[in-house]
C-alpha cells in the first residue's frame, strides 16, 4: 500500500514527460539486400591519377568486345593520396598532402587513422561495346586485375526503361578494404550496375558519356520499434563512399516509409512526443533513441514544419532566412551539371517576376569551383539571391544536408510564418499554378 501511494505521488508531482525522459528506445536492425536508392558514378581509369604511379595491366578482356575502357570506383581516395605520399618518400611536400586531404575534410593529423600499407580500397570495372552496340560490364570482384574469372553482364541499347526492374539481377559481391582508426577493415559490398547514360547529368567529357557506369548500393538495415503503441518502421542506409562504418556522417534514417530521411542528432516527433536519434552502432545493427519531451514547435523538412534557418551573403550583405518572415520564400536547390535544373530556370524567372510577395533563393550545389554556375546565373539573368555550396559537403553547415536534398532540382516553398508549404519531388513539381493555389 505504501509503495502504491509513493508511485501515485510521483505521478502527480513529476509529469509524464519527465518520467519518459529517463527512457531510451533501442531498435534492432537486420541487413536486407535490396535497392537502397544510393548511387555513385564511376570514373574512367587514368594511370596518372594521384592514387596510382604505374599503369595496371589487366587480363581476361573478352574477344567479342571491339572497344573498352577501365572504370574505377574508389571508396577511400584519401587513403590513396596517403599511399602515394609514402611511396614518393619525401618527394611530395607536406603542404601538397595537406591540401589534398582538405578536399576530403581531413588534415595531416588524420593520417594517423589511415593505413601505412597499401590496401584494396577501390574496385575496377571493364565496360566494353561490341559490333551490335551491346555493352559488356565486368567487375573485378576479387581485385586480381583479371576479368576472366568474373561474371559478364550484357546490356542491350534499349536505355534505362527496364533498369530498376533488373537491378536485382545485376548484383555483384565485392571484397573491399578500408582504413579506419589505424585498423584495416575488410567488408563485403553488394553493388548493382547500369551502363546507361544518366539523363539528368550534363556530361562534359564525351568519353565519360560513352563509357558511363553507375553503381547502386544494394544493402540497407530494417527494424521495427514501438512508442506508446505506435509502430515505428525504421530503415537505414549507409553511404560507403563516406565511411565503411555506420556513423552520424554517412547514415540516412527513414521513418515509416517517408521519402525524407533523418541523421543521427536529428529529432523525430511521434504524436507531439520528441525523440532524439542519439546513436547508431558502427555495424548498423542497433539504433538508440532518447525521449526528449513534448513540443508543438517542430523544425524540420516535412510539410507544416518550421523551416530550418540558414544564413548567407548576397551583394556583400549578410542575411538569414528568418529575415524574410512575412513573405513567401522559394528555396531552389540546383546545379550547373543538372539538365532538369537548367530546364527549370525559365519557370523560376517567370515565378520571380509574377509574384511580388515571393522571394527566390537559389543554392547551387557544385563540384569544385563555381565558374559554370556563375556564368549561367549571369547569362540567364537569375536576378535573385544566389548562394553556392560544394555538392560533396557533408558538414552540418551544408544547407542541402540540413534540408535532406537527395535529387535536383528540389524546391521548397516557405510560408510567411516560416513553415514548409510545399516540397517538390520528381513526382510533384512546383509550378506557377500550384504556387497560386498555395498562396491564395
Amino acid at each position: 500500500m505504501t509503495r502504491f501511494i509513493l508511485v501515485f505521488v510521483l505521478l502527480i508531482f513529476f509529469p509524464i514527460e519527465q518520467l519518459l525522459s529517463q527512457k531510451k528506445l533501442l531498435i534492432h536492425l537486420k541487413p536486407v539486400y535490396e535497392y537502397s536508392g544510393l548511387k555513385t558514378m564511376t570514373t574512367i581509369y587514368d594511370s596518372n591519377d594521384f592514387n596510382y604511379d604505374v599503369a595496371r595491366s589487366f587480363k581476361g578482356i573478352p574477344t567479342e568486345i571491339r572497344e573498352h575502357a577501365i572504370k574505377i570506383l574508389d571508396f577511400q581516395p584519401q587513403q590513396g593520396l596517403f599511399e602515394l605520399y609514402l611511396r614518393l618518400n619525401g618527394d611530395m611536400p607536406k603542404d601538397a598532402l595537406n591540401e589534398g586531404l582538405k578536399s576530403f575534410g581531413l588534415s595531416l593529423g588524420d593520417t594517423a587513422q589511415l593505413s601505412r600499407q597499401p590496401i584494396n580500397h577501390f574496385i575496377f570495372f571493364l565496360i566494353g561495346i561490341d559490333n551490335l552496340g551491346r555493352k559488356f560490364v565486368i567487375g573485378d570482384a576479387n581485385n586480381n586485375y583479371n576479368f576472366k574469372d568474373d561474371k559478364i553482364y550484357v546490356f542491350d541499347s534499349s536505355g534505362t526503361k527496364n533498369l530498376f526492374s533488373t537491378l536485382k539481377n545485376n548484383v555483384i559481391e565485392f571484397s573491399c578494404q578500408f582504413a579506419v582508426r589505424e585498423k584495416i577493415i575488410s567488408k563485403k559490398i553488394f553493388l548493382s550496375i547500369s551502363p546507361f547514360t544518366d539523363p539528368t547529368y550534363n556530361y562534359v567529357d564525351q568519353n565519360e558519356k560513352k563509357y558511363n557506369l553507375i553503381t547502386y548500393f544494394m544493402e540497407m538495415r530494417k527494424g521495427i520499434g514501438v512508442i506508446d503503441k505506435d509502430s515505428l518502421q525504421v530503415k537505414i542506409i549507409s553511404d560507403l563512399t563516406i565511411s565503411p562504418l555506420y556513423s552520424s556522417r554517412n547514415t540516412k534514417i527513414f521513418i515509416n516509409e517517408k521519402e525524407l530521411f533523418y541523421s543521427i542528432g536529428d529529432t523525430i516527433y511521434i504524436k507531439k512526443k520528441k525523440f532524439l536519434l542519439n546513436h547508431i552502432t558502427s555495424d548498423g545493427m542497433l539504433l538508440e533513441l532518447f525521449y526528449v519531451g513534448i513540443s508543438d514547435s517542430i523544425y524540420g523538412n516535412n510539410l507544416n514544419d518550421f523551416a530550418f534557418n540558414f544564413s548567407g551573403t548576397y551583394n556583400n550583405k549578410e542575411f538569414e532566412l528568418s529575415d524574410f518572415r512575412g513573405r513567401y520564400v522559394l528555396v531552389d536547390f540546383w546545379g550547373s551539371w543538372c539538365k532538369p535544373c537548367l530546364e527549370k530556370i525559365p519557370d523560376l524567372i517567370n515565378i520571380s517576376q509574377d509574384f511580388d510577395q515571393l522571394r527566390v533563393i537559389s543554392i547551387a550545389e557544385e563540384y569544385g569551383d563555381y565558374h559554370n554556375a556563375k556564368k549561367i546565373i549571369s547569362d540567364k539573368k537569375m536576378n535573385w539571391i544566389n548562394l553556392f555550396e560544394q555538392l560533396n559537403d557533408t558538414s552540418k553547415n551544408s544547407i542541402a544536408k540540413r534540408y535532406k536534398i537527395e535529387s535536383y532540382p528540389t524546391q521548397i516553398l516557405i510560408s510567411p510564418s516560416g513553415r514548409v508549404l510545399f516540397r517538390s519531388s520528381y513526382r510533384n513539381e512546383l509550378t506557377k499554378d500550384s504556387i497560386k493555389k498555395l498562396i491564395e
